[in-house]
């Protein structure tokens, strides 16, 4: 369910307080939550696998399961004037820019029709359109097997773990809802493929986005040294400033 102003920092600071105090190696859950977001047994900070995963393995990581994923509720209809559908061939230019805009800077038109090759993200795409733009997108993805899982910190099960990715809200179109629309779509599809669970990677600077992600049901996956210590940051300033979705 959506966290209220008041419930979601007192959420905030319950997992800053277990984030600040919690080891690496410490096997317990966070408060309320199931073994997915354990951290896991390995040496040091670094991840065995591609050097993808090593990568992404540097970004916050947020899981919710499939149960959570139900009890997102329905989003209300979009603003006058917006449409919330699935990708169409065409798309491609006003994704691409509204991508770039919020910082895959990489993500060109080419990138853009290469990523969505795949069909997992073609049927599980959902994208905002305003006056024949894209303005909003999220994808849905699978973790495959020859990655490292950055919740699970094993081997992709894609049949298990569902991912989103490419959440994009244009700057000028934020504040609107946009995002939240289309995070719960692609999760729902996601779960409604037999995913057990879904997951996203952000950085800690994403506030507005993490706001969204936490307002959702996803919660921190502690699967580096780090990562207690970056949480507690990352939710003080959430507290300490407050943060509408991105």
């Amino acid at each position: 369910m959506i966290l209220s102003q008041a419930s979601a920092r007192r959420r905030g600071t319950e997992l800053a307080a277990f984030a600040q105090n919690m080891r690496f190696d410490q096997r317990e859950p966070l408060p309320g939550l199931g073994s997915a977001v354990l951290p896991a047994a390995v040496a040091g900070d670094h991840v065995v696998g591609t050097e993808d995963c090593e990568l992404s393995a540097k970004q916050l990581c947020m899981v919710v399961d499939a149960a959570g994923v139900w009890g997102m509720p329905d989003v209300a209809v979009p603003p006058e004037g917006y449409a919330i559908r699935k990708y169409r061939r065409g798309d491609e230019g006003s994704l691409a820019g509204t991508l770039q805009a919020v910082g895959f800077r990489d993500c060109g038109v080419d990138r853009v029709l290469e990523t969505l090759a795949d069909a997992d993200r073609r049927a599980g795409s959902a994208v905002v359109e305003f006056e024949g733009r894209i303005v909003a997108s999220t994808f849905a993805s699978r973790m495959s097997s020859d990655r490292v899982s950055p919740v699970t910190r094993m081997p992709g099960e894609p049949l298990r773990e569902g991912v989103l990715d490419y959440v994009a809200t244009h700057p000028d179109h934020q504040g609107r809802g946009l995002g939240r629309a289309t995070c719960t779509a692609v999760s729902r599809y996601l779960a409604a493929q037999g995913c057990e669970m879904v997951s996203l990677l952000t950085d800690d600077w994403r506030l507005p986005a993490i706001h969204l992600y936490l307002s959702l049901g996803f919660e921190p996956v502690m699967n580096r040294e780090d990562m207690p210590g970056r949480w507690a940051g990352v939710l003080h300033e959430l507290e300490r400033h407050g943060h509408a979705d991105a």
